[in-house]
């Protein structure tokens, strides 16, 4: 895992971070998996043309991309185990479960853009953003013919998508040495 951050001039921000993970419920040729992410933001209040606003205290603008990875399945789903078992009143060995050796990390990108903002030296404040989240190689549970003699076999196999905006808004409606009174609504 790694990380680094980078500000120049208090008003332009960059940050890149990847990890590269490995799961040992995954077959050998797909253990592995490198997840980046990085993102930029702008403080426009540190610019000329902001600096002297009597109302806008902070202003940072900011998008991010990033990707990560899941591994919510049972451990060594790829193999194919056997328990002990009878036929015909002879010991022997079944099957316990079909293994899947495809299986491999399912796929998490995140997309962000947005703005945070404060007013009034921080009587207000909060945020707007639009983020888009894809999800890949979803790991699932797929039907298998009961003539198989199992209900399931674990897949990668699917593909969702969440989008939206998000808001919030932040204001101290009371704010004096004793007492404060603080409202919030997203």
């Amino acid at each position: 895992i790694g990380r680094a951050n980078y500000v120049y001039d208090s008003k332009y921000l960059l940050s890149v971070s990847a990890r590269y993970d490995g799961s040992s419920r995954f077959d050998p040729s797909g253990r592995w998996g490198l997840f980046p992410a990085a993102s930029v933001g702008w403080v426009l209040t540190k610019e000329d043309f902001l600096s002297n606003s009597k109302w806008l205290s902070n202003l940072k603008l900011r998008v991010s991309y990033g990707l990560t990875g899941d591994q919510e399945i049972g451990n060594f789903q790829y193999l194919s185990y056997w328990s002990p078992g009878r036929y015909d009143g002879l010991p022997g060995l079944i099957p316990r479960n079909l293994g899947n050796s495809d299986l491999t990390w399912q796929r998490n990108k995140m997309f962000n853009v947005g703005f945070d903002y404060e007013m009034w030296k921080g009587r207000v404040s909060g945020s707007l953003e639009f983020f888009q989240g894809n999800r890949t190689k979803l790991l699932a549970e797929a039907v298998v013919p009961a003539t198989s003699g199992f209900s399931s076999i674990t897949i990668n196999s699917g593909e969702e998508e969440n989008k939206g905006v998000e808001f919030s808004v932040d204001a101290y409606a009371v704010r004096s040495k004793n007492f404060s009174w603080n409202i919030s609504f997203n």
